[in-house]
């Protein structure tokens, strides 16, 4: 496997209890920019170690927010390889709140919402080449009005969402204090039995350096550079969309946006804008 390959991105979640060294772990990562979402900056202690890593602690409050900030990044070119969200599930909760302030019986319809801002972010990862490694609590897991385990505290079926699952423990020493590191158990990394790596451990150390032996790529590597959608090829989209009648325009629109995880043209790429006019004059060549 090369290992300019986009599948040694690494596209992780680490869960596990408070106090068990999530946020030491990404203030350890280098030329990351890492979204602080704790109320008065959860990671403010590690500062001087993220700016010496070359990367940038950056304090928001919302999934649409990071987006934006990221989408800015980009298009200035100063979108760093690894984007870090430490913790997802005060943004959950943040996004359930706003959908549903008043916490009234909606079927899901927040959670679904607070799910879709979430992919949005995971969804600009993969096309754009980053690492994206996130934080989360854990929460209980309930069937039938019983607790059988725990599972992350974020966006439904998140763990499904990943690349690389890590669950931690912490472990004691004999006054009670957690001792460094913590175990992290592989609750799932994705890899190809016959990769030249060799499969994942059931669990090692939870350490920067543990962690990149086992991933054996570097994941400091440049991002391969995506080209945004240029004015010309967005203005020859509409063009040709405005050939079709306005129902069937708006439905394909709204749904290439949905599928590329943004809110417009100006933020998919050239790659992408190009396929939706093929697609369009293929339309049109049918009718005709």
């Amino acid at each position: 496997m090369s290992k300019t390959d986009k599948k040694d991105r690494i596209i992780a979640l680490v869960e596990g209890d408070s106090g068990s060294g999530k946020s030491f772990f990404m203030a350890c990562l280098k030329n990351a920019v890492i979204y602080d979402v704790d109320l008065g900056g959860g990671l403010a202690e590690y500062e001087e170690r993220i700016n010496k890593n070359g990367s940038e602690r950056v304090e928001l409050a919302s999934f649409g927010e990071i987006l934006s900030d990221i989408r800015q990044r980009l298009r200035s070119g100063n979108l760093k390889e690894t984007i870090v969200i430490d913790h997802v599930t005060g943004l959950h909760q943040e996004s359930l709140l706003r959908h549903n302030p008043n916490q009234d019986s909606d079927y899901g319809r927040s959670g679904n919402k607070a799910t879709y801002e979430w992919r949005q972010i995971r969804e600009f990862a993969r096309t754009f080449d980053c690492n994206l490694l996130i934080v989360a609590h854990m929460k209980a897991e309930y069937e039938k009005d019983k607790q059988v385990g725990k599972i992350a505290d974020g966006a439904k079926n998140i763990e499904g969402d990943m690349h690389i699952v890590l669950r931690l423990e912490s472990l004691k020493d004999d006054k009670g204090r957690k001792r460094y590191p913590a175990t992290a158990h592989v609750i799932k990394w994705r890899r190809d039995p016959e990769d030249s790596r060799g499969l994942p451990p059931e669990s090692f150390k939870f350490t920067l350096e543990e962690f990149e032996k086992i991933h054996g790529a570097d994941y400091k590597r440049q991002r391969e550079k995506v080209v945004l959608a240029k004015p010309e090829s967005i203005e020859a989209l509409n063009k040709v969309l405005a050939l079709l009648d306005k129902e069937k325009a708006s439905e394909l629109t709204a749904k290439w946006i949905k599928a590329a995880g943004v809110e417009s043209f100006e933020f998919m790429t050239e790659e992408q804008v190009e396929k939706c006019q093929e697609m369009v004059k293929k339309l049109i060549q049918g009718v005709k």
